[in-house]
């Protein structure tokens, strides 16, 4: 019975599969007119897909080449799929008399077919003839490319198929400085109750984005409405910050995949579709001149300091203390620079320690990022932090800003002394007498004590002296240097330890609120602190162009993009994957990390 009714069902999807015999038919409310008065001029297009229909001008008539109405339907008759689109367009007779509305031409899965003439009857104009509801021109733009055009759709008209996937690509300003951050959103619009997924074989991410740096912000997800529908909105979001001047292209957003609905006879129908939007060139001016303390940030930062001393405004002559100088704000983390700290008299300085990666917000892509100086005062009174600069560009101004920290006025305070030997410098008189026996207990001194030999230790317990020690200060050597490798030593630092923190990662997959999400940071995570570079906004595409400068073998490269792949198709999709295949993307993930650990430790990256 089970294979009967699977044997039904593929029989009605091979019929459903087979589309109707195109056809075109041009039609008019009446065929007599008025000169100069518009009238509708209707459009049916039937069949498979079909292309706009070739509109032109005639003897003695206007036609206005965008449609004033347009609507789509998708039927099933009799077992064949029929998909039929109704364009109504503005025309006007521009003389009296005998007018013929000649053929219209429209290509319908790639063959060409063409309309019957209509004559028509114009009559001197003055009154107004009346243009039907069905007829009536209701603003819609050709293509739907933001809330205010879909919002002119006729409130009483149907959803069609073509209405319940769409998507959109904008930018907040399309013309900035190199370096000036360009928000990105990616919307992709569900109508209410459709299921869309993208196929498993595309590629969900983003669209190419050559010449920009990159973050990504976290996608957000709500329910709007558009066009009087309601739809459930995804919005994914990026911070594009432009490397080099000139024009910059931002590709096509795509979309390819399916979509279920129910027909308004409660069938159930299955949509394919390819959507793309359109290339987004953005103009990149290049910076003014440059003052000699420019840090090379681009944006609106705030500079601000922090200081780990033993007390407040107080220091220990020989005792290091730390300064952290923290800049915040909305730009590329690459290019914010490190401030320069001038001499400072009584002390030395240690190189800035950037805490790495850099913080981004993932809502809001504001960025900060700590420069750590270690600062040993070498005298002990008053210790003076001259002022600390931090120059960058402002766009909004198109000026240079520089704000300022300090100066900072410390009291470095002597060490701790160490009590030394004390020195005598006057003979003390030592007094001669005789030894009085006070009591039983006191034994009396020995006249002829025996002969004494010299020590002689073992051969084992002479080596033992000599070496234990010498080892002992090498180990501990050891231990100094690569605790210090580990302090000033970021890229060092995030690689020896890349494996544990995935690993740790790797246990929690399984356990969070979003297995995809927490698997691909993972991945993404192991791979930027292996190769010491911003694991945020790290994409499939960047993976793979990273893995391919650092030869990592075209195998190995292959398996964790597609790990990565499924994750984002997972995080973008409207499907969820299923406990067996976050168990297997796991272990998948846990072994290409395994190879990744040994390449890079033989390649010695």
């Amino acid at each position: 019975m089970v294979t009967r009714s699977f044997l039904s069902a593929l029989a009605v999807l091979a019929a459903c599969s087979a589309w109707g015999e195109p056809a075109i038919r041009v039609s008019v409310e009446q065929t007599t007119v008025r000169a100069n008065n518009p009238f509708g001029l209707k459009v049916e297009i039937t069949g498979g897909r079909s292309e706009a229909p070739k509109i032109s001008d005639a003897d003695g008539l206007a036609i206005e080449p965008v449609p004033v109405q347009r609507s789509n339907q998708l039927s099933i008759v009799n077992g064949a799929m029929s998909q039929s689109q109704t364009l109504i367009y503005k025309a006007t007779a521009t003389r009296p008399g005998k007018v013929i509305i000649p053929p219209i031409t429209a290509r319908v899965d790639g063959k060409e077919i063409s309309s019957m003439p209509i004559d028509l009857t114009v009559l001197e104009g003055k009154a107004t003839a009346p243009i039907p509801r069905a007829q009536q021109p209701v603003r819609q733009e050709a293509v739907q490319d933001s809330d205010a055009a879909a919002n002119a759709a006729a409130p009483d008209r149907t959803p069609t198929p073509e209405d319940a996937v769409l998507v959109t690509a904008e930018v907040d300003k399309q013309s900035v400085y190199q370096g000036e951050a360009v928000q990105l959103t990616l919307s992709r619009w569900v109508l209410s109750g459709v299921q869309a997924s993208p196929y498993r074989s595309a590629d969900p991410g983003y669209p190419d984005t050559e010449g920009f740096y990159t973050t990504e912000l976290e996608p957000r997800q709500e329910d709007r409405t558009r066009g009087n529908w309601p739809y459930h909105l995804l919005q994914l979001t990026q911070k594009l910050y432009p490397t080099r001047t000139g024009q910059l292209n931002i590709g096509s957003w795509q979309f390819n995949g399916e979509a279920l609905m129910r027909t308004s006879s409660g069938r159930l129908l299955r949509q394919e579709y390819a959507l793309a939007t359109d290339p987004i060139a953005i103009t990149v001016k290049p910076l003014p001149p440059q003052p000699p303390n420019f840090s090379g940030a681009v944006g609106t930062f705030t500079f601000r300091q922090s200081m780990t001393a033993p007390a407040p405004k107080t220091a220990i002559q020989g005792v290091p203390f730390k300064l952290s100088l923290e800049v915040q704000g909305d730009g590329n983390p690459d290019s914010i620079g490190e401030p320069k700290l001038p001499p400072i008299a009584g002390a030395t300085v240690s190189k800035a320690d950037t805490v790495a990666p850099p913080n981004v917000d993932s809502s809001t892509g504001i960025v900060t990022k700590e420069f750590i100086y270690t600062i040993t005062p070498l005298e002990s009174g008053k210790l003076t932090i001259p002022p600390i600069e931090f120059c960058y560009f402002d766009p909004a101004t198109e000026r240079y800003a520089t704000q300022v920290v300090g100066p900072f006025d410390m009291d470095a305070r002597p060490s701790a002394e160490q009590a030394g030997a004390a020195i005598v410098t006057k003979e003390i008189p030592v007094t001669h007498g005789k030894v009085n026996i006070t009591g039983k207990d006191i034994l009396p001194n020995v006249d002829a004590p025996p002969s004494l030999r010299p020590y002689r230790p073992s051969a084992v317990v002479n080596i033992t002296a000599g070496v234990v020690p010498a080892l002992a200060y090498a180990g501990l050597a050891f231990m100094m240097a690569r605790r210090r490798r580990f302090e000033h030593d970021s890229a060092y630092a995030r690689s020896y330890f890349a494996k544990s923190n995935a690993h740790k990662r790797l246990l929690a997959v399984a356990q969070a609120a979003e297995p995809a999400e927490e698997l691909c940071r993972a991945v993404t995570g192991f791979v930027a602190d292996k190769f010491n570079v911003a694991s945020a906004g790290l994409t499939s595409s960047d993976l793979r162009q990273l893995l391919e400068t650092k030869k990592t073998g075209s195998e190995l490269t292959e398996s964790i993009v597609k790990i990565v792949k499924a994750c984002e198709r997972a995080r973008y999709a409207a499907v969820k994957l299923s406990d067996d295949e976050i168990k297997a993307l796991t272990n998948a993930a846990d072994t290409a990390m395994n190879k990744l650990e040994s390449v890079a430790k033989d390649a010695k990256v």
